[in-house]
């Protein structure tokens, strides 16, 4: 339960930065294409999804990191105990799973965004992309 706790308060910190800097360049950069709410387009609303899905991967790219850590605590701390170290080897494993489906997940988008779309630039870098 501490664990969940945890995440969530770091997941709630990203999202609380990421939306105070979602006009002006932070650390993730701008988040909201640039446009008037009435000429906002097909293409801004491309560049806004990928600039969210990028966001996305960061924050479970830092929570595969923050489980890895656990896990690799438990497996120290452990003293011998199989149960704990068995629960340390299943947090690993479950990070490592985590970020093979974010991977994946990524390159999807990836080949989805340069088939369908008219998009140039890297969506995964914020401020690089743009479609139109």
């Amino acid at each position: 339960m501490p664990i969940l706790i945890g995440v969530l308060v770091l997941s709630a910190m990203v999202m609380i930065t990421a939306t105070a800097h979602a006009e002006e360049k932070g650390f993730f950069g701008p988040i909201v294409p640039d446009c008037k709410p009435t000429e906002c387009g097909e293409a801004e609303l491309q560049e806004l999804a990928a600039n969210v899905f990028n966001l996305m991967i960061s924050i479970g790219m830092a929570i595969t990191v923050i489980f890895v850590l656990w896990g690799g605590f438990t497996l120290l701390t452990s003293g011998g105990s199989v149960d704990r170290i068995a629960s340390g080897k299943k947090t690993i494993t479950a990070a490592i799973v985590g970020l093979v489906i974010i991977l994946v997940a990524w390159a999807a988008v990836n080949i989805l965004i340069t088939f369908f779309t008219d998009c140039s630039g890297n969506w995964w870098q914020f401020g690089s992309f743009d479609c139109g």
